[in-house]
């Protein structure tokens, strides 16, 4: 129905019928999902959104790939074991021996995951 375009748009019906039929209202609720994981990090986060009573792990990973979710969980991980060690470490001559880093990449990565005192 051409009177839902608005006149200002520069999208032309024909425009729209591209965009269609490259998307599917699955293929843009998989890519939501996906952006509120990015944004949140959380799968709670996500079935809350896709409107699940329950979050189900293996229902959200047709939403999520495998491969993307491992990648970030083991970076989360690692992450959370670095905070451990500058913390296990942090009065040691050996804490940038044992966390492999120089101060500065420290310092930053203390301010990139708000981590503090």
């Amino acid at each position: 129905d051409k009177s839902l375009f608005d006149r200002s748009s520069d999208i032309t019906p024909d425009d729209t019928q591209v965009i269609s039929d490259i998307h599917s209202l699955r293929s843009i609720r998989r890519h939501r999902g996906f952006q509120i994981y990015l944004e949140t990090r959380s799968m709670d986060a996500v079935s809350e959104a896709l409107g699940h009573e329950n979050k189900d792990a293996k229902l959200l990973t047709s939403y999520l790939p495998k491969p993307l979710m491992d990648f970030f969980n083991d970076r989360w991980v690692r992450q959370f074991q670095n905070a451990i060690l500058l913390e296990a470490m942090k009065d040691s001559v050996y804490c940038l021996e044992a966390v492999n880093m120089s101060a500065e990449d420290i310092e930053e990565f203390l301010s990139n995951h708000g981590i503090s005192n």
